[in-house]
């Protein structure tokens, strides 16, 4: 594993931390996919579902 994916995949780590509703099984054959579908879950959040002050992440 290289260096990058070691810090993306600690950052997958962050973003569960923060109970975000994501469903998503990280593969080595698709992680582009996989990320891609998270960044878009979470941009969906902010935009669509109230921003993050409204879930408590920033304030």
């Amino acid at each position: 594993m290289n260096a990058w994916f070691m810090l993306w995949k600690k950052d997958m780590h962050a973003v569960r931390a923060l109970a975000l509703p994501i469903d998503w099984e990280l593969t080595n054959e698709n992680f582009i996919l996989d990320s891609t579908r998270i960044f878009m879950k979470a941009f969906h959040l902010l935009l669509f579902d109230g921003s993050l002050h409204s879930h408590g992440i920033i304030k």
